[in-house]
């Protein structure tokens, strides 16, 4: 590689400006490559797109969707939410979204009151407040009859859930958060607290905190080498020239950036984690270039002869250098994870264009420089045209700690062997955060909502058991699927709430179940679609029943599945039950 790197250095000497204009051309290239960099922040940068798991959610998500958007109406009691003016606003935000072909289903409370008083005789009417009040309550207790529950938690709330379509882009999902938030802005809610919130709104939240956090990370990575470059790299000219090296970095983000572009790479929270690295081994390639080319000046080299020695040694050992870190990427490519592999790639990447930036920025512009002072200084030695600089304190400190190191490599090296044994015992305490609402700050008001969210409804975090048969309407089916609710409930303290079509069924029946099939279509296709869609699927094959949990450690969601499993053993004959949600997929 030497010779190789030799005449490279008397190509760049002969042709410095077709090498400053093919650097810039690159710069060009790598802006316009940057701007088609698209942000990646789905369930399909968290896990093996490949596994069962995921082709579990899958099935989950295209029968019933698994993205929500929630408005939740919250009241001092169950009396605000039901007056006649807040039931016909959640009527209205129910018809602003009708007939968005986007959306799988919408859940919204009034309709299984219309339905619960329709298949009971009763005549609905929205001012009839006392009857819809005897409807949702039980007259015993006064709490939300069970079968209402999910709908009106804690009987302070109202929850409007819309589910959206399996097969939208985030920005789509973040459009139809905005519309459900401008119809809840026009909708005319009275004497209640309401909130439109939701994993895409969080997502939202996530894309812009992360191309925040982008600049930032840059900015602070570039201030610290800055920082770094004053206080401990001498150079052999003028003060600022020691600032050279974090030009160079620039250059080598953008083209960074650019590859990543044009080679159609997203830009994930994985790949966020990567660029201090890249700023940091840029710095150390721009460094080394520089350095180098000021020994061999010292030495009186001519400024050809420098250039072309200097790269012959240090281009070829930073080279392979660059070579070797590309080679540790290749084996995290093996990951099953795609943020992992979503880390290597733009590892590879960046390491390669710090690398690039440095090569061809350093050399070039010392090159034209010494060009231009020995011009200045014809007749003059390098060395008197260059004076060198005294070593300050710092310099000075650190040269006597590399001697003291070489000198005492008994006490150094068993240091370092302690060092990584305790880092090797510790390394399984690491916690793991996966969940969305864990990577923002709470003071962001996306998360507020969903922190809101989850205080009113009891959880956040959801299973789904996917029942599946020829004919979920069997009778058999639906009674073993309502009793699930107490089984589960009293089986696993972390599930709070069961919700499935028995509990539609008994708020039509009065707390009952249809004992016919014919019943159970009846009452089934007496719900509104968007209602219907989010229970059993069109062709009446598959039912969701979803579990909501309180906060689950990440580590513990396996063996809590598994537990589920076990007490779903038992269905009907000529029924399957699949476990699935996405705490399964990132757990």
């Amino acid at each position: 590689m030497q010779p190789l790197f030799e005449r490279t250095g008397h190509l760049i000497a002969r042709h410095t400006r077709l090498v400053a204009a093919a650097t810039i051309l690159l710069v060009v290239l790598g802006i316009i490559g940057a701007g088609r960099i698209e942000m990646s922040i789905g369930t399909s940068t968290l896990v093996n797109t490949e596994s069962e798991t995921y082709r579990r959610f899958l099935k989950l998500d295209e029968n019933f969707g698994s993205s929500h958007v929630v408005l939740l109406v919250s009241g001092e009691s169950i009396d605000p939410i039901i007056q006649p003016d807040n039931l016909r606003a959640l009527d209205r935000v129910a018809e602003a979204l009708r007939g968005d072909s986007r959306i799988a289903s919408v859940v919204n409370p009034v309709d299984a009151v219309r339905q619960a008083l329709g298949q009971s005789g009763g005549e609905f009417s929205i001012d009839d407040t006392a009857t819809i009040r005897n409807v949702l309550l039980d007259p015993e207790t006064g709490a939300v009859r069970g079968s209402f529950a999910p709908l009106f938690p804690q009987g302070e709330n109202a929850l409007f859930v819309v589910t959206l379509s399996s097969d939208l882009d985030p920005k789509e999902q973040i459009e139809i958060s905005d519309a459900t938030e401008a119809a809840r802005a026009a909708a005319g809610f009275t004497n209640v607290e309401t909130l439109v919130t939701g994993f895409p709104a969080v997502s939202s939240a996530l894309e812009d905190a992360m191309v925040s956090s982008l600049r930032t990370t840059l900015l602070v990575a570039m201030l610290l080498m800055l920082a770094v470059l004053t206080a401990l790299f001498p150079v052999r000219s003028r003060f600022y020239w020691r600032w050279l090296a974090l030009g160079s970095v620039f250059v080598g983000i953008i083209y960074a950036f650019g590859v990543m572009g044009w080679a159609g790479q997203a830009l994930s929270i994985g790949s966020l984690t990567v660029f201090p690295i890249i700023v940091g081994l840029g710095v150390d390639y721009g460094i080394q270039f520089h350095n180098r080319y000021d020994e061999e000046i010292r030495r009186a080299r001519s400024v050809t002869e420098a250039l072309a020695v200097s790269l012959r040694h240090i281009g070829s050992a930073t080279g392979l250098a660059v070579i070797a870190v590309v080679l540790g990427g290749l084996g995290l490519l093996t990951s099953s994870t795609p943020i992992i592999r979503d880390f290597a790639l733009t590892l590879m990447f960046g390491v390669v264009a710090a690398w690039t930036g440095a090569f061809l920025v350093v050399p070039t512009v010392l090159f034209w420089h010494y060009r231009r002072r020995a011009a200045l200084n014809a007749g003059a030695t390098a060395d008197s045209a260059n004076p060198g600089e005294e070593p300050d304190g710092t310099q000075r400190l650190l040269r006597s700690m590399g001697h003291w190191v070489v000198q005492h490599p008994l006490v150094v090296l068993p240091v370092a062997v302690l060092l990584t044994a305790g880092g090797f015992l510790v390394d399984g305490d690491i916690g793991v955060k996966t969940s969305q609402e864990q990577f923002l700050s709470p003071s962001i008001p996306a998360v507020r909502g969903l922190l809101r969210l989850q205080e009113a409804s009891g959880g956040l975090t959801s299973f789904n058991l996917i029942v599946e048969a020829e004919n979920v309407a069997r009778p058999d089916i639906v009674e073993w699927v309502d009793g699930l609710g107490p089984r589960l409930l009293g089986a696993f303290p972390s599930v709070v709430q069961v919700n499935s079509y028995a509990d539609a069924l008994r708020r039509a029946y009065g707390e009952t179940l249809p004992t016919s099939e014919e019943d159970i279509r009846k009452a089934l296709d007496q719900l509104p679609q968007a209602n219907r869609k989010a229970l059993v699927n069109d062709a009446f094959t598959a039912t969701n029943v979803s579990l909501v949990l309180t906060k689950v450690d990440i580590g513990d969601m396996d063996d809590l599945a598994r537990a589920l499993e076990r007490q779903v053993e038992d269905p009907p004959d000529g029924a399957t039950v699949t476990v699935s949600g996405f705490p399964l997929v990132i757990a």
